[in-house]
């Protein structure tokens, strides 16, 4: 079904934003002041505020304390940080199983011999369960037929699970996923015993699908728009603007809504 506009969105039900980080939040790779203050508009209002990232947990420690983040879900669902008061909790949902650095490794280097330009994200030594290769975050870029086809050997390789952000080829051992930590996070009331009605998620890539179709109030940043040929779940609404002004999009108009009642 074709994303409806932003504006259908019923903002005054909204409790909750869940938002990816690369390319949903940021811009060109930046967090742009107008979007820092986004952020802080929507704690402001009294809605809580979860980034649900590929990046690593060293990121998560970081952004945590850092922003106004009530709390993180990184690598890909691996890991959750929350806020307790003054102070940030880390729970492991993978399971020591998933923490498979030397399996992972030897699939690495099994597709940089068909690919000798392989490189791992510079933000890899803070993995603590996946391996991150770089696909445009830094040059040079892969080319897309390049990506296609490590995509395509990672998903027949036995045990591993791999995504596609706008960034990076993210891949690991195990079945946890993005949507299962916000599930574990809104059936444990981490967030006050919110519902998942109560949620806007708002994303921008393939790795973003499986909560495009799980969350009813789901929203693409425009650029999500290049992957639509490759999603089942699309995007529920989407935004006029791209990257982190699409998010801006949505933070004005919770506010709004959050001001008028």
């Amino acid at each position: 079904m074709k994303p409806r506009k932003l504006s259908e969105l019923p903002a005054s039900s909204i409790r909750a934003v869940f938002s990816d980080l690369d390319g949903t939040i940021t811009t060109n790779g930046t967090l742009l002041p107008s979007t820092y203050q986004s952020l802080c508009a929507i704690r402001a209002a009294g809605l809580k505020l979860v980034i649900v990232s590929g990046r690593p947990a060293g990121w998560a420690d970081c952004l945590m304390r850092l922003l106004p983040l009530d709390a993180m879900i990184f690598e890909n669902g691996a890991g959750l940080a929350l806020r307790s008061g003054d102070t940030i909790e880390f729970l492991n949902l993978a399971g020591t199983s998933a923490a498979e650095p030397g399996a992972l490794h030897q699939v690495f280097e099994a597709l940089r011999r068909e690919y000798p330009e392989l490189r791992l994200a510079k933000d890899q030594p803070y993995r603590l369960f996946d391996y991150a290769i770089d696909i445009c975050e830094e040059p040079p870029h892969l080319s897309s037929d390049v990506v296609e086809d490590i995509l395509k050997r990672l998903d027949q390789t036995p045990g591993v699970t791999a995504k596609l952000s706008n960034i990076h080829i993210n891949f690991w051992m195990g079945e946890y996923t993005k949507r299962a930590a916000c599930e574990f996070l809104l059936a444990n009331n981490f967030l006050g015993g919110l519902t998942q009605d109560e949620v806007v998620f708002v994303g921008d890539s393939p790795n973003d699908e499986p909560l495009f179709g799980f969350f009813a109030h789901s929203v693409g940043t425009d650029n999500v728009q290049v992957y639509f040929d490759r999603m089942k779940d699309l995007p529920k609404f989407i935004c006029s603007r791209h990257e982190g002004f699409g998010f801006e999009e949505v933070s004005e108009l919770l506010v709004k809504a959050r001001t008028k009642s």
